[in-house]
């Protein structure tokens, strides 16, 4: 029984974190291991590594001001992450227990009910503990190694972070279960989508914009203030959820072996929830299973004036455009990873910057008006405002990943390119136009936020905008390439095709890697006379180059440019 129930996690595990690729011959199995294995250690170095010193430093910083304080600040911290993880186990239950395309095939294998359930919780489990490694994880090992270094300090740690998410995920997959009885998820699969994705930069912004206000309220060099802080920090939620005691006594308490006590205490107590859910769901989960129905909505009829429309468009081009701006906008995944986030990103930017400026400078007088003063009246001649207003524009635009999951998102029916009589380029051009414009439309918003604080002159401001739309377009043009060059097709759930898809990390980091390329550059010309315009001007004529090279590659036949479909 523990066998079929294992085979099934495997399956659930990889279909999560592969993409949704089907491989079968060793060389692509390594080499795909070699670029997840390079993304992992891309993600450490620029993200674990930085959150675990900040961690260490403030544990550090803490044990040398007050050790007494440091219980307060695991009753208030514990808390707060396990209801962050519980947001995250919403999103997870949701999409895992009920949004999963193979629901229907599950009841045709020869699984209990029992077996599926503990299957589908061990995946959620798996979504949820790669959020907490990215996260949670390296700040608290930090703090809690930097308030007491030692290996017994380290092993409890790692014990309380893999059984916090216990209660958390079992309590969403039991309340959603039985709602399940009563609402019908698949129906509204698009709202839950939009939702997750409000909820997501709400939080975001909440812990960015929490923070600073925090950091406000004390003086850095008042060390008695700062202990008072750290003191009052302790939480009443300590008390709301007593079954977290233990884990803050585990990482408080100085006795070793009441350290591992604790420590197991909490496994144990975590560990009961799991028996709870798996006994309360089984029935429930598995009857939803039986009524679900993951075979889409009711069928759209097409008016007699549409089949008109489509028959005398007179562009092959515009149709195609047409038709994939249609499929971007009939995925509420697509859309909201693409379009939304793209268009939401330098608004969200730069409410934090704004609100950061006033709430940490306000009170000396130094808030965003007062920055905004000092920094009117730069000029594009200057090698150092370029790079600096530039590297700000570009770092912003590169986040969009419309085109580098363009050919992933047709998934199965891509081979279909390769059929219809139309050239490869025309293709192609159809699938960068609404990532390359998306992009546009970034740059163009910051850039006249640029002149309207008059931080630059408007013909300067044209100027940057006509090289903002040529470096925008070679970000597409690369970022569409590592998808075209190896497509993630073999996906059942559209989030597969743009979250778990390795091409637009690769796209980003490209876009970095020019960014740093063009800052190299411009700092040749620092110390020129009006050597931010001969900066410019080699910046213009490098994107212009190699936007022409990807133009001749694109002028090949489609067997060429579309062999890896």
């Amino acid at each position: 029984m523990l066998k079929n129930c294992f085979a099934l996690t495997k399956v659930m595990l990889k279909s999560l974190f592969d993409g949704g690729e089907t491989i079968n011959k060793k060389k692509k199995r390594s080499s795909k291991n070699g670029t997840l294995l390079i993304a992992s250690i891309i993600l450490v170095i620029f993200l674990g590594i930085p959150l675990f010193f900040m961690g260490f430093m403030l544990g550090s910083s803490i044990s040398s001001l007050d050790p007494t304080i440091m219980p307060n600040i695991y009753d208030g911290l514990i808390p707060i992450m396990m209801i962050a993880i519980l947001l995250l186990s919403l999103i997870s239950i949701i999409s895992v227990f009920f949004y999963s395309m193979d629901n229907v095939s599950l009841l045709s294998l020869p699984l209990k009910s029992w077996e599926i359930l503990i299957a589908r919780f061990i995946s959620s489990l798996g979504f949820v503990y790669f959020m907490e490694l990215m996260f949670v994880a390296p700040i608290m090992l930090g703090l809690s190694l930097g308030f007491e270094l030692s290996i017994v300090q380290g092993i409890v740690t790692i014990l309380v972070l893999l059984a916090l998410p216990f209660f958390p995920i079992s309590l969403c997959a039991i309340v959603f279960t039985f709602l399940s009885r009563i609402i019908n998820f698949s129906k509204y699969k698009g709202a839950f989508t939009y939702i997750s994705v409000a909820l997501a930069i709400v939080l975001s912004l909440t812990i960015s914009l929490g923070s600073r206000s925090l950091g406000s309220e004390f003086n850095p060099e008042d060390t008695t203030q700062i202990i008072e802080l750290l003191r009052n920090m302790k939480s009443n939620f300590i008390y709301v959820f007593p079954f977290l005691i233990p884990a803050s006594k585990a990482l408080s308490t100085s006795n070793i072996l009441m350290k591992l006590v604790w420590a197991l205490l909490f496994v144990i107590i975590n560990c009961v929830f799991i028996v709870i859910f798996s006994l309360v769901c089984q029935k429930p989960y598995y009857k939803t299973l039986k009524e679900s129905d993951n075979h889409g909505g009711k069928k759209k009829k097409i008016s007699k004036e549409e089949i008109a429309s489509y028959k005398s468009s007179s562009s092959v081009f515009k149709t195609l455009v047409v038709n994939e701006w249609k499929s971007i906008t009939r995925s509420p995944a697509f859309f909201s990873n693409t379009v939304m986030m793209t268009l939401l990103m330098p608004i969200i930017m730069v409410v934090s910057f704004i609100v950061a400026f006033e709430v940490e400078g306000g009170k000396e007088g130094f808030g965003f008006n007062a920055l905004i003063q000092d920094v009117q009246n730069q000029s594009l001649s200057n090698s150092l405002a370029l790079l600096i207003i530039l590297a700000i524009i570009l770092f912003i635009c590169s986040m969009n990943t419309a085109s580098s999951c363009a050919i992933s998102r047709m998934g199965k029916s891509a081979g279909f390119i390769k059929t219809i009589p139309v050239k490869g380029s025309t293709i192609i051009y159809s699938k960068l136009f609404i990532g390359t414009i998306l992009g546009d439309l970034v740059g163009l918003f910051l850039v006249v936020l640029f002149c309207i604080f008059k931080i630059v002159g408007i013909l300067d401001g044209i100027l940057l905008f006509i090289l903002i739309c040529s470096i925008n377009l070679l970000d597409n043009n690369i970022g569409f390439i590592f998808d075209l060059r190896k497509p993630v097709l073999n996906w059942d759930n559209e989030n597969m095709a743009v979250k778990n898809n390795l091409n637009t990390l690769w796209g980003i980091l490209v876009s970095f890697a020019v960014i740093i390329v063009l800052g190299g550059i411009g700092v040749v010309f620092m110390f020129v006379p009006y050597g931010g315009y001969f900066a410019y001007s080699i910046f213009l004529i490098l994107s212009l180059l190699g936007n022409f090279l990807f133009h001749k590659h694109y002028q090949k036949s489609s067997k060429v440019l579309f062999k890896s479909i």
